[in-house]
């Protein structure tokens, strides 16, 4: 990494005292090629350095190793790894440090010597004469010991300041009610009379007298220590003031969410591993209530930058400050973080202390908050998004953003979807043309396309005579009649009489969009009407599950969006693969337009009932357009959702309502309005706050629950367990098939233990797929009583349910449904076939289990799962059952898609073999347009790729 801040190390005061105080030294260092450590400025203290300090920076390469192996004047040795220098020490732990940058100097002689700046000293951190010791201050913890151990009464002082804040905190009640101004002021106050407190131990005042760089630490700690006590109350304060921009900055970004680093300018390959690194440590700024932890979240998100793909922060990839900027703007968009404004706002307003530092230390933190600054402001500008042009007044034929739809092709794809649909062929041209057309807006040359007059005949001529030349090429001479090559010559023109090259509507590219989803993505309305008149479907889905009406709410084309609604009929409700409806994406962007749109077509097409069913309707991840509108803030959508039955308690897969998400105090409000007051019977999901403010045991909402749900496409999830307890013996179940005990599987789905074991039932019981288990002391239980259970003398069977050894019926709504599923829809099939735990599929297989339910994120059936993870034997048993071979998942491939990426060529042969018994639709394309021959080629698996040419013909 780069140095974090601007640094000349001629002015540094180390470096400068080792030239001029010990020119001998100096002259030596650079004669013999040394290395020269230079700690940074600041990180030393103010008193007269010795000859100890510069022996201790004065490096010695060894013979062996001498590019990372060293030792100092003063006989200890270094290494320099990954740009960390570490000092070795006998005694105690080695010191440890950072390089922060590297410089070649050359002396008149034209001498060449190396300069490491360091962050920190290569020597333990010692006493000074007047017996202070050097400090750094990075966390709330080391604000604490500071105090703790400097001081006379370490802990009284802290007392004291407690009482402060308490007092502070009980005096203003409303502090979150605040003006930004006049919340400024209220802490500042209290960080006066805090710093007040500290300064008065008579100890702690005489080592900061002599000692500014202690004054410095001390002053940190107490604003870090009032930070913290206030957090919750001082962050609500600054989101109320900010809320208003930061919603505006949300849908700003939201609508930035598919952009790519190669858009910002960035096409660096050693970052690509790195950034979710830096993603994640970005995240985390949330979670530091005070300057210094958020300061230190951006220190290590910097460094996180060039780290690499494994995270070592001292790797030493070099990232400039051209690069850093666009990567900081890119983090903040994929961040998702809802309150920017206020993070910065708290930055920038709340950072008493460095007020009155000057030290180094404020100028790295006064350059992070600054780059953060430059990032979040440059996102809020909206030059990403492109010129502002209201869509009623685009024009179809606008040549002016011709440059911006050039570089709008996002998703995650590398290439365009111009550049991918490319190739040497020219029909893949005349697709290229095609698409390109739509994204311009050029309603007549779309249609002129659409009509075969625009340039088709050339590139059908092109074609033609591109194939002449590979016939003639194969002839034996280029007049040559004799059978083989008349035969060439006539397959040849049969070939060219039945060439089509022209596109159509129902044309698709390598994401499998339409013209009609290029059209609704980019706002051209008059096309999106051309194109429905010509036939095009509404409801086609794309290679992600979604539908023109998808991309036309998540870009905020409202014009496109009612005419797909009112012209095309489309499905208000269709989902994509990650469950989301087009409200769903409306809510999620801020597209207030949109989003009423939406309602208002569905109430009056279906009903009241049906427009709530759309506000209500949830995602894979459990969460309903009310949680994206109010995790946003956008009060005007949540508001709109309301009015039309949006459940403000709606719980998500993480347990989580929309006024847990809300950080907008006008949304949490309206919620907070619409919720049932305390009088009122709470519906099932609601969570109940007494009179008193305390919370009551919230109560799950399990209206759809006890049924398989089915998927607008028909893929179907399974069961949801019907109680908080169910939920827990669904982990249990799930946890004894993933260790593979058969018995105790049996126990919680209420199968006989009997059956399952391969006993010899009647007719009349063997012909009941589903059996109870009989009840025994518990599930693994060997006792006298429960041996005779298993051996049926004692207990038997009723059809109404199972019984006990005493012949009395128990209860058979204890047990589990057979095709039951966790939160991520996986089932006890799905986990038996992804573990290999043959056994227990054969036992659900038997008692009729649900072969082709989907789990939630990937829409993976039992067969995906055991074909991904190589399981031969579980694909045996659930081919035979009747499982759907040719079942595709979310990413569109098929069981036969995972066999050809399996590493073992052996096993992966094996499973393609069994496959190709079952799977007719071998030439199925998954989402990025392969083939299971094209997977199979590109793992260079040649016993695969012969084994797949060979038999796909008989097949077929």
């Amino acid at each position: 990494m780069e140095c974090n801040y601007d640094e000349d190390l001629n002015e540094n005061p180390f470096f400068k005292s080792l030239q001029t105080e010990n020119e001998e030294l100096f002259l030596k260092s650079t004669s013999e090629g040394w290395v020269i450590c230079v700690p940074r400025a600041g990180s030393f203290p103010t008193n007269p350095l010795t000859h100890d300090d510069f022996f201790s920076h004065i490096l010695i390469p060894s013979d062996e190793l001498p590019g990372s192996h060293f030792r100092t004047l003063n006989d200890k040795e270094v290494t320099v790894c990954n740009r960390v220098v570490t000092v070795e020490s006998e005694v105690s732990k080695p010191i440890i440090s950072r390089v922060l940058f590297e410089e070649t100097f050359y002396t008149d002689d034209l001498l060449k010597y190396r300069v490491l700046c360091v962050e920190s000293p290569l020597e333990r951190q010692r006493i000074t004469e007047n017996g202070c010791e050097i400090v750094m201050v990075r966390t709330l913890r080391d604000c604490i010991d500071l105090v703790w151990t400097k001081s006379a009464g370490g802990r009284e002082l802290l007392e004291k300041m407690d009482e402060a804040i308490k007092g502070f905190v009980e005096s203003n009640p409303d502090l979150d009610k605040r003006p930004l101004l006049e919340l400024r002021s209220l802490v500042k106050g209290l960080y006066q009379h805090c710093t007040t407190i500290v300064l008065a131990d008579l100890q702690l005042r005489s080592l900061t007298a002599l000692d500014k760089r202690l004054l410095d630490g001390v002053r940190t700690a107490a604003e870090t220590y009032v930070l913290h006590g206030v957090h919750s109350q001082l962050i609500r304060g600054v989101t109320n003031a900010t809320s208003a921009e930061d919603s505006r900055l949300n849908k700003t970004a939201r609508n930035l969410s598919e952009l790519q680093l190669r858009d910002l300018g960035v096409f660096r390959s050693d970052l690509i591993g790195s950034i979710p690194i830096a993603r994640r440590e970005l995240a985390r700024i949330d979670g530091y209530g005070t300057v210094l932890g958020k300061i230190g979240c951006l220190r290590r998100t910097v460094a996180a930058i060039g780290s690499g793909d494994d995270g070592d922060y001292g790797r030493g990839t070099v990232v400039a400050a051209d690069d850093l900027l666009p990567v900081l703007i890119f983090l903040v968009i994929k961040t998702g973080l809802p309150n920017w404004i206020a993070q910065l706002t708290f930055l920038r307003n709340f950072s008493f202390a460095n007020e009155a530092i000057t030290s180094s230390q404020a100028d790295e933190s006064s350059f992070l908050v600054t780059s953060l600054e430059a990032a979040i402001e440059h996102v809020r500008s909206g030059v990403l998004l492109g010129a502002p042009e209201p869509e009623a007044l685009q024009q179809e034929y606008s040549w002016k953003k011709v440059a911006y739809e050039e570089k709008d092709y996002d998703d995650d794809s590398i290439e365009s979807p111009t550049e991918s649909t490319r190739g040497c062929c020219a029909s893949r041209d005349a697709h290229a043309e095609f698409f390109d057309q739509v994204r311009l807006g050029n309603v007549e040359k779309v249609e002129m396309i659409l009509d075969g007059k625009f340039g088709m005949d050339d590139v059908k001529n092109e074609v033609i005579n591109h194939d002449t030349e590979k016939i003639i090429q194969k002839l034996c001479h280029p007049l040559c009649s004799c059978d083989s090559c008349e035969k060439l010559l006539m397959e040849h023109r049969h070939q060219t009489v039945e060439l089509k090259l022209y596109p159509t509507v129902f044309s698709v590219d390598g994401r499998g969009l339409t013209a009609l989803h290029h059209a609704c993505r980019h706002g051209r309305t008059i096309l999106v009407d051309v194109l429905l008149r010509r036939g095009a479907n509404p409801d086609t889905a794309d290679a992600r599950g979604a539908t023109p009406l998808h991309h036309a709410a998540s870009r905020g084309h409202q014009a496109a969006l009612l005419l797909l609604l009112l012209q095309g009929r489309a499905q208000v409700g269709a989902q994509d693969g990650a469950g989301n409806t087009p409200l769903h994406l409306a809510a999620d962007g801020g597209h207030e337009g949109c989003a009423k749109a939406l309602l208002y077509y569905a109430e009056h097409s279906g009903g009241a009932g049906v427009a709530r069913g759309h506000a209500r309707a949830a995602n894979a991840s459990g969460d309903t357009p009310l949680h994206h509108a109010a995790r946003w803030g956008y009060d005007s959508i949540v508001s709109l959702l309301l009015e039309h039955g949006a459940q403000p308690d709606a719980l998500n897969a993480r347990r989580v309502t929309p006024m847990g998400v809300a950080h907008n105090p006008q949304v949490s409000n309206l919620l907070l309005k619409a919720s049932p007051g305390e009088w009122a019977l709470s519906p099932p999901g609601t969570t109940l706050r007494s009179p008193e403010g305390t919370l009551q045991t919230p109560v799950l909402d399990f209206q759809d629950a006890g049924t398989i749900r089915k998927a607008k496409d028909g893929r179907r999830s399974g069961v949801r367990p019907e109680s908080t307890g169910d939920m827990r013996r669904v982990e249990k179940l799930l946890r004894a098939v993933v260790h593979g005990d058969v018995r105790l599987a049996c126990f919680y789905l209420g199968l006989d233990y009997q059956y399952c074991s391969g006993v010899q039932k009647s007719k009349e019981s063997a012909s009941s797929a589903f059996q109870y288990q009989r009840k025994l002391c518990h599930p693994l239980c060997t006792c006298e009583s429960c041996g005779k259970v298993d051996e049926g003398q004692e207990g038997k069977t009723s059809v109404d349910g199972p019984t006990n050894i005493q012949g009395v019926q128990t209860d058979k709504t204890r047990y589990l449904h057979l095709d039951v599923c966790d939160a991520d829809g996986i089932t006890a099939l799905h986990a038996a076939a992804s573990h290999g735990r043959v056994e227990i599929v054969k036992v659900l297989v038997d008692a009729g289990a649900s072969l082709d339910l989907r789990t939630r994120s990937g829409a993976s059936s039992p067969l995906h799962l055991a074909c991904r993870r190589g399981r031969l034997g579980v694909a045996r048993v659930l081919l035979e059952a009747g499982a759907d071979a040719s079942a595709t998942d979310a990413a569109g491939d098929t069981p036969l898609h995972h066999c050809c990426r399996l590493t073992g060529d052996s096993g992966a042969v094996a499973m393609v073999e069994v496959l190709l018994q079952y799977n007719l639709l071998w030439d199925v394309h998954n989402a990025e347009g392969k083939t299971p021959l094209d997977v199979a080629e590109e793992k260079m698996s040649l016993r695969l790729v012969k084994l797949l040419q060979g038999k796909l013909p008989k097949v077929t």
